[in-house]
């Protein structure tokens, strides 16, 4: 009965009443209720979600046509991307993009495989440059354990881009 008493009050208090009364009937938890249970230190399964996870963040500063490492890779970690903003500069020739990928191959140099889409594709003007910007409440993408998160830029004329992207490796 102890245990079982223990049990109860630990449910209350990381879930909340609604909670254990679904529990009990039942029925589904309330979405205030998942996010409170995923908001204790002992329940993060997506650590960009976390406001208990330290955050990093690295530069992107591409001035070429090429694949630059952005974060190593560490054996065993993954990198979980919480957010990220870039600027794309346009010219009139061709579109000048970015992509992420992972690699596991040192410096990015190839084996890469893609965790998004190109950005900027459609921006074939002399106009300002494009802005992405991504922050959700949870990961963006993730580059397998052990793998590098790298930039592909593609450039018409010339180009440059510019931003910030925020992390976590574990």
């Amino acid at each position: 009965m102890k245990t079982l008493l223990k049990s109860f009050c630990l449910s209350v208090g990381l879930l909340g009443a609604s909670a254990l009364i679904g529990i009990l009937v039942g029925t589904t938890m309330f979405p205030a209720d998942v996010a409170r249970a995923q908001n204790t230190p002992n329940y993060i399964p997506d650590p960009c979600f976390s406001q208990f996870t330290a955050k990093s963040s690295v530069a992107i500063n591409v001035a070429s046509a090429t694949t630059t490492q952005l974060v190593a890779g560490v054996a065993g970690k993954q990198i979980f991307v919480c957010g990220f903003t870039v600027t794309i500069s346009e010219v009139t020739t061709t579109a000048n993009t970015i992509g992420f990928e992972s690699s596991a191959v040192a410096s990015c140099a190839s084996s890469n495989t893609a965790l998004t889409g190109l950005f900027g594709a459609g921006g074939v003007t002399a106009g300002a440059p494009i802005v992405v910007a991504s922050s959700n409440d949870g990961s963006d993408f993730v580059a397998p354990a052990g793998a590098n998160l790298c930039a592909v830029t593609a450039i018409g004329a010339s180009g440059t881009f510019q931003g910030v992207m925020n992390y976590v490796q574990q």
